[in-house]
């Protein structure tokens, strides 16, 4: 019996197999730029082949560099499936995936919503932690989280660090032409409270920041124009959370439709008067950190810039 066509079957499923989780990890190593590592190679073993006499050897060789040059293709075309989502993407080389998405845009900027700047912050401060390794545990469209080995400038290492990433968030201290401040109630589940929280949301992918802000108004609270100007950008856990809040202030804004709400929204609209809310906020009434900090600015600048 002649076992020679099984082997070789055998041999470029294992080939195969052994080089779908190599290009996976040279792409989140390096990225595309080793192509030519994949190319070089090919050539190499495609020459063994021609050379090798050996019957079972030289088709397996061949197999080996044809395999090669294959993987060049599936780099570039790993990357896409990284960029949309289906495999984790190095949170080291996020510049490579943004100067790529420059050049398919026609070199337009392109924004992450904060979280994907092309330099992160603190990159020159010499507090920073250095990360020696850094991947993605888990990924979904309203929680990332990923774990990275960090190096302090003291010398300590802390091996499991783990980094929640956010959309931006934004919200609104709207006011109406008589004053009245436009307030919302719902149900926050995780806390298990119903709260009274400023206007607010997520800002979505490309989306100008103060345009989330009035754009959740509308759809929350169905107020809308106004004078806007921008108040505060904070983070809302610096610590451990990636993205920031901004907050802007409208002053005169109206009544100009009905509520538009997601069927995971239960929203009451409230109007308090600037006595009320000032009470709220020295009986801590405000749970939402990043909406009782916007307020007390305001109200402590609001002689100068009501």
């Amino acid at each position: 019996m002649n076992f020679s066509g099984l082997i070789i079957a055998v041999a470029t499923f294992v080939v195969i197999g052994l080089f779908h989780p190599i290009v996976i990890k040279s792409e989140y190593r390096f990225g595309t730029r080793c192509w030519w590592v994949f190319a070089l190679a090919g050539v190499a073993f495609i020459a063994a082949s021609l050379l090798v006499e050996d019957g079972m050897l030289s088709p397996v060789l061949g197999v080996v560099g044809c395999s090669c040059l294959w993987s060049i293709l599936e780099i570039f075309e790993q990357r896409e499936r990284v960029r949309k989502g289906w495999f984790p993407m190095n949170p080291r080389r996020r510049e490579d995936y943004l100067a790529h998405d420059d050049c398919r845009d026609g070199g337009k900027e392109t924004s992450r919503n904060g979280n994907d700047t092309a330099k992160a912050d603190g990159e020159d401060d010499p507090m920073a932690w250095k990360v020696v390794e850094s991947e993605y545990v888990f990924r979904k469209p309203w929680l990332t989280a990923r774990r990275e080995h960090v190096v302090l400038p003291t010398g300590a290492e802390i091996k499991d660090f783990y980094v929640l990433e956010y959309p931006e968030f934004c919200n609104v201290i709207a006011l109406t032409r008589d004053g009245r401040f436009v307030m919302e109630r719902q149900y926050r589940h995780a806390c298990r409270l119903t709260a009274t929280e400023l206007p607010a949301g997520c800002v979505e992918e490309g989306e100008d920041p103060m345009e989330a802000a009035k754009r959740e108004l509308y759809e929350e609270t169905g107020y809308g124009g106004g004078e806007w100007r921008e108040l505060m950008t904070i983070c809302p856990n610096p610590g451990a959370c990636t993205n920031r809040s901004h907050t802007f202030v409208a002053t005169g804004v109206e009544k100009i439709s009905d509520q538009h709400l997601e069927d995971s929204e239960d929203i009451k609209v409230e109007l308090k008067s600037r006595e009320e809310v000032l009470r709220m906020l020295h009986n801590d009434e405000f749970h939402q950190a990043m909406m009782a900090a916007p307020l007390w600015k305001y109200f402590s600048s609001c002689q100068q810039q009501p």
